[in-house]
């Protein structure tokens, strides 16, 4: 025990003679002119303020002992800065010859003859009256009423119940006077007046959503008359728009030729070349399967589409993986990190299995797999992938595409840099040049 105390007291009289030697060098220090230094800092900052009263608003008190209580009165007034979220959106657009066909319906008053892709379209006519062999069929004319008599739409029929005008019978498939291509330049021209809608009119982000356009039928770009067949990038809403026809009964572009997957694929990517960094989204939308491909010696003659599709799963696999940069022909493809979604709208057409494997295996370079288990589909389903039969199917896949892209982003909402230091005032004026401001240091996000 007493050694335990010898110990303790030994370590006391270390602490002090370790405060006695700071005590007697603070005495050496302003006996040899620590006093003069600390009392030229005071002069030095008095000098400071009377030099620059133009600073601010301030007040210095004497305290009568060589020091100063320095008061300095400042006001501050919060301000906000509302941004809109951004993003780029490209179409890839089918301009081939099929889009040209008719819209399946029950009650259409039109018919074909052959190909779909070709002529053939003809206009059907039903009997007017409620006797004869005729009554409630549907007949091709090449003279549909008498000399004598005004066209009213439907064949007639003399008293013995045969047809006047050279008609013929008509039991196939009926078709609407409306062409797929009118129905889906008006889907693409809702769903981008709906995007470009998104900007503000004024302020730093009226270039919030910019668009694009890529066309395709045999080649693509698609060399034809106005509107230009690819658009580059853009904000401008009346210009886009002008792309296409908006009433859904007739038509602004040109249609002809077959449909290649591949080069549309890989003209989009050089467009991505040009977008900035922002959220990327491609919507492809075609009509048919693919039944051309640009081969080593130029582009194929028409070819079943398990031939031309093989051509178009690499370049779908570098749009889904592109990463776009500032504008500057430097974007890549990246393995993750990218910034481009694919999405794939079968428009019209019975599909074989073609789009919604390309746009499956665009996600990670896999091909699709047979559904296993209980699963009754022949094949598992493929997300972001749209298989639109008529035009309210198109419709709808448009918007669903829409509300993802939207909700995806925030386009619409808007978020709140605070700018509260920029309003810093003294009683001199304003000092929000003097502070350095961090734009990052407060951000919110409405819900």
């Amino acid at each position: 025990m007493k050694k335990s105390k010898r110990y303790k007291m030994k370590k006391s009289f270390k602490r002090f003679l370790c405060l006695a030697f700071i005590l007697i060098s603070s005495i050496i220090f302003f006996a040899f002119g620590g006093y003069t230094k600390v009392q030229s800092a005071f002069v030095q900052l008095q000098k400071f303020f009377d030099d620059n009263e133009e600073i601010a608003g301030k007040t210095r008190e004497d305290n009568g002992d060589g020091t100063y209580k320095l008061s300095l009165s400042v006001t501050g007034d919060a301000d906000t800065d509302t941004r809109t979220p951004h993003a780029n959106i490209l179409v890839i657009y089918d301009q081939s010859g099929s889009m040209l066909a008719h819209l399946a319906s029950t009650t259409g008053s039109y018919g074909h003859t052959g190909d779909l892709q070709s002529a053939g379209w003809v206009q059907l006519y039903k009997t007017r009256v409620s006797h004869g062999s005729g009554y409630g069929r549907y007949y091709i004319c090449s003279d549909p009423v008498s000399d004598s008599e005004e066209y009213t739409g439907t064949v007639y029929y003399d008293s013995n119940g045969n047809s006047q005008g050279g008609c013929t019978s008509y039991t196939e498939k009926r078709y609407s006077a409306i062409t797929r291509a009118a129905s889906a330049e008006k889907t693409v021209y809702d769903f981008a007046n709906a995007l470009l809608s998104k900007n503000p009119t004024s302020g730093p982000d009226t270039n919030a959503v910019e668009m694009a356009l890529v066309t395709f039928n045999t080649n693509s770009p698609i060399s034809n008359t106005a509107p230009d067949p690819t658009q580059g990038w853009t904000s401008n809403k009346s210009t886009y728009l002008d792309l296409f026809q908006y009433n859904g009964t007739t038509y602004k572009r040109s249609y002809a030729g077959l449909t290649n997957w591949q080069q549309a694929l890989t003209k989009a990517r050089s467009v991505l070349e040009d977008a900035d960094s922002d959220p990327t989204f491609v919507v492809f939308v075609t009509d048919g399967a693919p039944t051309v491909y640009q081969g080593t010696y130029g582009t194929s003659d028409k070819v079943n589409p398990s031939v031309a599709y093989p051509y178009a799963k690499t370049p779908a696999y570098n749009l889904n993986h592109f990463k776009t940069q500032d504008g500057q022909n430097n974007g890549s493809v990246v393995a993750t990190g990218g910034n481009t979604t694919l999405y794939g709208v079968y428009a019209f057409g019975d599909e074989a299995d073609y789009l919604d494997d390309l746009i499956y295996y665009a996600k990670d370079g896999q091909n699709r797999p047979t559904a296993q288990g209980g699963e009754t589909a022949a094949t598992v389903a493929t997300t972001n992938y749209y298989n639109a039969t008529d035009s309210a199917a198109l419709t709808a896949s448009l918007a669903d595409i829409f509300n993802s892209i939207v909700n995806t982003v925030g386009l619409g909402e808007a978020y709140i840099q605070d700018g509260t230091t920029q309003k810093v005032q003294t009683s001199s004026g304003n000092i929000s040049t003097l502070l350095e401001v961090d734009e990052n240091s407060f951000e919110y996000w409405l819900e």
